[in-house]
């Protein structure tokens, strides 16, 4: 082949030699119109590949939420992960002093808290004996005779009774020549929370315990009770419900006035549903509020989920430090409180955008490990005292991590190498990084919402149990309920004799109390928590392991 066949041909050259034939420019404005045309659909199928890209890591979000496993306690982090040792470099030197969660329930080798019946149950003695028959020898037939000699064993045990109890007042007659006086005079019997009710008032305590504490469905309830011989009517119970709810409104008010004055506070809302009409209200869907502070757990039912909730809540005067998510609504709060963020919120993004996309696997799970080296960080201060030099060092050590991972987001926003989702997680992270580090110089501010979260748990069951409520003022009572039986419960009262107790005090008087502090339960008098037995008896605490010698 000669040197000259091995020359590219110019196509226009070999068309037409003349550059400015009409047929040559417009062969190139044609090829010109294509180029540019192959540009747009290589850049629309980018973009394209882009929003499937996205699409698909949230198919893998939804589906590793409706299938995947609910629990985060998984840190993605192996034993020998580089990322893992990088965050504990803050605590390296108080291994000993660091906090090591333990498994739930009793630990494999402890010496137990031994076999015991608490004494103040109710005790029945139960004689056994033998037969006449039974008595005497098998060969010979002689009686055995009995010994002041005898096995003592106990056993607890259960027994549901209803009863129906019966008042025999007495009736006296006068036997003096008095005037303006009855003649005859009848024992009065103990005053009843609804007047001429069919239930007592511990049964009427009894039902709505069942119901907005446990969270039991008002049908489940009536059928256990026809089990047990009360054939139960709803309507007689939810009618009863009716005349109960402005008994305890009052209560509910002074515990929410309580919580107003408190400087620090646990938020959160979840959904809740409430068939009725509301005229500014399109579907079902209502928001059950929760507000908790350190002597208070409150709850709110509204129709609105907006920033209006909150703000009603605190009033103009509450200022103190808010535990809660990042959702807009209480940012409208920040003027006059502190927003303390959730780190277990951020958590999840870098997790949700590992699940999503395999490829940032590795950078999720670094930024995963600077999150749990902060929390030990924190963890190893709490257990320190205040004003100790342990303590500082502890204190010096959690501002160097948070310092740490502060540069270390600057630094990756800086190069502008990242993906869309990348960006996007660590974007939330520098403007919300205000609110995530208050409690670096606040001990007492924690590092997640956790109290908030807990507190909606029940409120969820009672949701799956019983999906919602068909009115209003049922679904006010929901939020009545709870606020006033967790608010108990966080103060250590039975639940039952507390509610009893205010019932029983309103039966006597015939109306609501013009002060409301003595039924405060952290007001209530030691003779009252001791004649209701209202006081709960604290768990023991699961024993320890000694400590192993050797690695």
């Amino acid at each position: 082949m000669s040197e000259d066949t091995k020359k590219p041909i110019n196509i226009m050259n070999t068309i037409c030699p003349n550059p400015d034939c009409g047929v040559v420019r417009s062969l190139k404005e044609v090829i010109a119109g294509l180029v540019e045309k192959l540009c747009k659909v290589e850049s629309l199928i980018a973009e394209k590949d882009a929003i499937i890209e996205q699409l698909q890591g949230q198919l893998r979000n939804q589906s590793s939420k409706l299938f995947g496993v609910s629990s985060e306690k998984s840190r993605y982090l192996g034993d020998n992960s580089a990322e893992s040792n990088k965050s504990v470099e803050c605590v390296e030197e108080q291994k000993d002093a660091s906090h090591t969660r333990g498994q739930r329930g009793a630990v494999q080798g402890h010496c137990g808290h031994g076999r015991k019946i608490p004494e103040t149950l109710k005790t029945l003695d139960v004689v056994h004996e033998l037969s006449s028959e039974e008595a005497r020898c098998p060969h010979c037939g002689k009686p055995y005779r009995k010994v002041k000699i005898e096995k003592v064993s106990s056993e607890i045990d259960i027994e549901i009774v209803i009863l129906r109890r019966i008042h025999h007042r007495s009736c006296y007659a006068q036997t003096c020549a008095c005037e303006n006086t009855p003649a005859i005079i009848t024992a009065s019997k103990t005053p009843q929370v609804i007047p001429k009710s069919l239930l007592s008032n511990a049964f009427w305590a009894y039902l709505l315990v069942q119901k907005y504490f446990f969270q039991i469905p008002l049908h489940r309830q009536i059928t256990e009770l026809s089990m047990q011989g009360l054939p139960l009517l709803t309507g007689t119970v939810l009618g009863g419900f009716q005349k109960l709810t402005p008994l305890l409104r009052p209560l509910y008010q002074e515990l929410i006035a309580v919580s107003r004055t408190e400087h620090h506070w646990h938020a959160d809302e979840t959904r809740w549903l409430m068939f009725v009409d509301h005229p500014e209200k399109k579907g079902f869907r209502w928001w059950l509020w929760t507000f908790v502070s350190e002597r208070v757990v409150a709850f709110v039912v509204d129709p609105s989920r907006s920033a209006r909730v909150p703000q009603e809540y605190f009033g103009d005067e509450a200022q103190g430090t808010l535990n809660v998510d990042r959702y807009s609504a209480y940012h409208s709060l920040v003027e006059r409180m502190k927003r303390a963020l959730c780190w277990y919120h951020m958590r999840r993004d870098f997790m949700k955008a590992m699940e999503a996309f395999a490829k940032l696997a590795e950078w999720a799970k670094s930024w995963m490990a600077e999150i749990d080296g902060l929390e030990r960080c924190n963890e190893v201060r709490l257990q320190l005292q205040p004003n100790t030099l342990a303590y500082q060092d502890a204190q010096r050590a959690l501002e160097e991590k948070a310092t740490h991972i502060k540069e270390k987001w600057e630094q990756e926003l800086a190069q502008g190498s990242l993906g869309k989702r990348q960006q996007t997680v660590l974007n939330s992270l520098r403007r919300n990084w205000e609110g995530l580090t208050i409690f670096v110089q606040d001990p007492a501010i924690p590092m997640h919402n956790n109290v908030a979260e807990r507190a909606l748990r029940s409120a969820a069951v009672g949701r799956k149990n019983y999906y919602g409520h068909h009115a209003v003022w049922s679904g006010e009572l929901s939020a009545i309920c709870m606020t006033i039986f967790q608010t108990a419960a966080k103060h250590n009262l039975n639940v039952y004799a507390y509610l009893q107790y205010y019932f029983d005090t309103y039966a006597k008087l015939g109306s609501v109390p013009d002060s409301l502090d003595v039924f405060l339960p952290w007001n209530i008098p030691e003779a009252v928590i001791s004649q209701y037995n209202m006081r709960l008896i604290a768990p023991k605490k699961r024993g320890k392991l000694p400590k192993r010698a050797g690695p």
